[in-house]
């Protein structure tokens, strides 16, 4: 089992000594590096049949999440991957990354700028020694642990700034409000294949609105001719090859919470990303969007499993990815046997 490596960003206390705008100026002087990466691994032509973005083939990194997802001063959340992987290959290997300014998609997403030169701008605005910059890697584990533990007002600064200042366009310019957007940047190896995922951390500024990862309680399928028949997480549920079965999440409506910064008390949206490892389903995607989507429609779809001669496997697996519209994400995964 992988211990959760743990992370804490920043230590000492700073509110009384700190010019957190200085952070900003400081780093606007640096000269960043853009470094384009490069998917590891070999270079797959494309194939003439398009396969589904939710029919999972090979090696796959299907979400990442952290719990809670929004984070105050000096609490912890954890980290995890959902990953696919052929568990015939090479074992798995984890690369876990925070950074507060990214070079965005065309850069890979690569920090745009280093540890170093984060320290040196913290030490010029608030003087050597009082805040100490941990590495930017943290973990290699498969789940970690990462603590908001830098003041708050270093942060208001550096968005201060960064608001007004002439930042090169290949800088991921954070949109601050009443969090910092902080990027948790992951590289998940299997073999020669490197995927590169990434996830934004809210760190809470002001305010006391929090926010919870959405939660599925279990999956049914079932025919018009039959009752439901639950997909347990054992995976001893016993599906029929060739058929079409109606899946129903259990999920409840207060999953989707009610954005109470909003004067109209609405509710957020839910994404429901359904993934298979064999057969299709109806929908790639299904939402709850308050007034215009009913909930019952979040939790719904249909799944159309192969016959044995498309896919002689004996078993089909089903992943299913829950995100609200605030960095909220959970999971919920199933394996189910096949029988003609």
């Amino acid at each position: 089992m992988n211990t959760p490596s743990h992370s804490r960003i920043g230590s000492g206390s700073t509110d009384d000594v700190l010019d957190p705008r200085g952070i900003g100026r400081t780093l606007a002087t640096l000269n960043v590096l853009v470094v384009l990466s490069m998917t590891i691994g070999s270079l797959t032509a494309c194939n003439d049949e398009f396969t589904p973005y939710n029919e999972v083939e090979g090696f796959r990194l299907l979400a990442m999440a952290a719990d809670p997802p929004w984070l105050g001063a000096n609490e912890s959340a954890k980290l995890s991957a959902l990953v696919v992987a052929d568990p015939t290959e090479a074992d798995v290997r984890y690369r876990w990354s925070w950074c507060p300014l990214t070079t965005g998609q065309v850069g890979g997403y690569t920090c745009a700028v280093s540890h170093d030169e984060l320290q040196a701008a913290v030490d010029d605005a608030i003087g050597v020694g009082v805040v100490d910059v941990p590495p930017f890697e943290f973990a290699t584990t498969a789940t970690a642990s990462f603590t908001y533990s830098l003041s708050p007002l270093v942060l208001r600064g550096v968005c201060a700034y960064l608001a007004e200042g002439d930042i090169p366009d290949f800088v991921s310019v954070p949109e601050c409000g009443e969090h910092y957007p902080l990027t948790i940047r992951l590289e998940v190896t299997s073999g020669n294949q490197t995927i590169v995922g990434i996830k934004s951390l809210p760190l809470i500024l002001e305010g006391d609105a929090r926010n919870k990862n959405p939660e599925a309680r279990g999956l049914t399928a079932s025919v018009a001719t039959s009752t439901g028949t639950p997909l347990t997480e054992d995976g001893s549920a016993v599906l029929r090859r060739g058929v079409e079965y109606d899946l129903e999440l259990d999920i409840d409506e207060g999953a989707a919470e009610t954005l109470t910064s909003t004067s109209t008390q609405e509710r957020e949206r839910l994404v429901v990303t359904w993934f298979v490892s064999a057969g299709e389903t109806d929908r790639t995607r299904t939402s709850f969007l308050e007034g215009q989507i009913p909930f019952e429609q979040t939790k719904k779809n249909k799944w159309k499993l192969p016959t044995a001669v498309n896919d002689d496997a004996e078993t089909a697996r089903i992943w299913i990815v829950i995100r609200d519209g605030r960095q909220g994400t959970s999971w919920l995964t199933r394996s189910v046997k096949l029988k003609d």
